[in-house]
This record gives C-alpha cells, structure tokens and sequence, in this order.
C-alpha cells in the first residue's frame, strides 16, 4: 500500500502524518458516490444522508433507501427519539416521521438550519443557525431563546450535563448555561472573558468532561464550565475542528485550510487533561461531515461517499456500544434519579462498589425513575433493547 509520509511543524514539536489513499479506507460500495452529510448510528441500525435521500442499513453493507423530499434538502444531523426519526437540514428545518412502516415524511420549523439534536430530561432538543434552540414537547416545537442575545443566536451545539442545558454560541468567547427556574440563559466565557473570534464549532459531554472544539483550539471543563483549559496537545491546526465521542476513543476531524483534506486523530477517553493526540494520526483526502462507529467499523461521510474501516486497524479492539443514555440528577440529594434514553430500557439493576446486587426494577419505556434508598456511591446497571450500560451513581 503506498503511503505519503508528511510532515509537519505544530508548534515547537514535529508530528508524522499518515496521508493515505482511499485504499486504506473503504469505499461503502452499496452507497451512491456523491457528497454524504450526515451519519448516525442510532438503536443497532446505520443512518447516512445525502442531498434529499435516506440510506439506513442493518449490518453496513445492504443498505436501503427512500427519500425525504422530492428536493435537495442537504442534511446536517439525523436522531431516533420515542420511535419517531428526525432529519435536520441546511436551510429546511427539520423533517420527521415514525418507524412504523409506511409512515410519510412531516416537516416543522421551515427555513431554518438545523445544527445538532441532544436528548435533555427526557425532551429532544435542537440547535440552529439564526433561531437559537427549541425544545418538543408532546410533538410541537417550543422556542428556548428567550434572553438569548441576539449575537448569539446562531448556535453550533447543545450538550446536556447532569441535568443542565449549555449553548454553545457567540463569537467572542461565550456559552451560556439554561437556568430552569428563571428560564433565561446565564452568559459565560471561556476564557474568563472577551475573546473576539472564540466560538465552537463543536461540543460533547465526554463522561462529565466538556470539550470544546474551534479551529486550532481545544478546551475542556471538568466541573460544569467554571473552568476552562487549554487540551490540544498535538492536535493538528486547521481552519475548522468536528468531534465525536466514540466507545474507547473521542475523535478529531481537523479540516485542512490549504487542501480541504481533514486530519483524523484520536486519543482515548481515559487519557488525562494535557495528554497528546498524537498516538494516530491520518490525512484523509477527503472533506468530512461525520463519522460513527457500527458493528466494528468506523464510517465516514465525506463528499465523496461513505467510507469505513475496521476498528482494528485504529488500534481499537472488542468496542463496547456508547451510551445514549442520561441519569441525573447525579448527584442525587434525595435518592430519586431519573433515566432517559433513546432506547427502550429493560431493566435497572444496582450494586454496591462490592459487586453485591442490591436492588432490581424492570422498566418498559425510555424515561424511568429509580430511586435509591440509602446514601452511597452504587453502579447502576442498565439493560436496553440495543446496550448494556454501567454507570456510577452517588446519593451524598
């Protein structure tokens, strides 16, 4: 296999870059050769976008199709939430309809551009492009801008922590945190304050870790956004900066200013603040929208199809299923803790650090309430009908 040894100059330190051709990764042959902006794995089934059309397959390789809209419609995110799918869009909005065969496709909040959907205390929300974020409740779309500035109005990402709601939004250094008992929005900054051009391009929860990602920046908080610090120790600079959470490893798409080719790092999830990025690095010659693992593989939607790759070849060996899940408040002060997840939850089992199980409730619903009697730190066990997820508990 040829491959194109580069190299680099990133800060004071010197990186080698794997530049490798569509060989080492591999086409998805079933799938259209055309621009792919949007790819999600949700409950066991994989979902890629393209232009006006839905592709979804169960085991990577026989995939099947239906389209959206009779037009180009340019996806940007795909979920699966209460059995129902949603699709958002560029300019468009959000599209919808339930997993139940035959269903038509619906459309809602026209004209807008859809950024991100996240689950929050057991609602979907959205983020958008001009319109701030909006909240479904009992199928209709609320606005939550409410106090929102209107500089920050364009909002890249929404991510949900123990309970709370951030926007990530501005451009001058600024995320705001949602407070429901006042219902406005309380403006932070990162960087303890102005910072002309700072804004994310995107955000995820990494187990109670926020990471913010812009450009030639990454910066995490580790207790709820009071603090910010810099964690992006041989990452590669770029013009634009995607991240995505995966089962052992967060990922880095770092697009090329030059090439529009995009930098493919990752670092695993237990690696400690100031850790490198370093330990694998490609240049993928081609401009990324997303990328999701699935049965093994890592996929990519690029604008020149899908693209997939063993996971064993990233080093990664026998991946557990992510988790879709949230349990807050965490922690609880009264022992009543509530579940949410994009899955149908099956079972609840709690154990002490022990081992020793010590309590048991079945569920039948993605919203559950388990409430826990006595004070302590428990692993609460949850059973899906997709994942098995173990997650620690603390009642003070």
């Amino acid at each position: 296999m040829n491959r194109l040894l580069t190299k680099i100059t990133l800060g004071f330190s010197l990186l080698i870059l794997t530049h490798v051709d569509a060989q080492e990764w591999t086409p998805v042959a079933s799938l259209p050769h055309r621009e792919f902006t949007a790819i999600q794995n949700l409950d066991g089934r994989m979902y890629a976008a393209s232009e006006n059309k839905l592709y979804t397959s169960a085991d990577g390789n026989n995939w099947q199709v239906e389209s959206i809209h009779p037009v180009i419609i340019t996806p940007t995110c795909i979920t699966l939430f209460n059995n129902t799918l949603y699709v958002g869009t560029l300019s468009d909005g959000v599209y919808y309809r339930s997993t139940a065969t035959g269903s038509q496709w619906q459309h809602a909040l026209m004209g807008l551009h859809i950024s991100t959907f996240i689950v929050h205390e057991g609602r979907l929300h959205l983020c958008s492009q001009g319109s701030g974020v909006w909240r479904n409740i009992s199928g209709t779309w609320n606005n939550m801008t409410y106090d929102l500035p209107t500089y920050s109005y364009n909002v890249n990402k929404i991510v949900s922590l123990n309970g709370k709601l951030y926007a990530f939004a501005g451009a001058n250094g600024t995320f705001y945190r949602f407070n429901p008992e006042t219902s406005k929005w309380v403006e932070d900054y990162y960087l303890n304050g102005y910072a002309p051009g700072l804004s994310a391009d995107d955000a995820v929860n990494q187990n109670g870790t926020i990471f913010m990602a812009r450009g030639n920046r990454l910066l995490r908080t580790d207790d709820g956004g009071d603090t910010w610090v810099s964690d992006a120790n041989g990452l590669i600079n770029g013009i634009n900066r995607f991240l995505y959470q995966g089962a052992q490893f967060m990922y880095s798409l770092t697009l090329d200013a030059t090439t529009n080719y995009t930098y493919f790092q990752k670092r695993n999830n237990t690696a400690l603040s100031q850790s490198t990025w370093s330990s694998y690095n490609e240049l993928l010659p081609f401009y990324t929208y997303g990328l999701d693992e699935f049965k093994d593989n890592l996929y990519v939607a690029t604008n020149e199809g899908v693209f997939f790759k063993k996971m064993e070849s990233l080093g990664i060996e026998n991946p557990q299923l992510r988790s879709d899940i949230s349990i807050y408040p965490n922690p609880s002060s009264n022992g009543i803790i509530t579940i949410a997840s994009n899955s149908i939850i099956e079972k609840i089992d709690v154990y002490d650090l022990g081992g020793r199980l010590i309590q048991s409730q079945n569920g039948n619903s993605v919203n559950e309430t388990l409430t826990l009697n006595s004070k302590g730190i428990f692993l609460v066990k949850l059973l899906t009908n997709s994942q098995i997820v173990t997650q620690k508990v603390i009642v003070p």
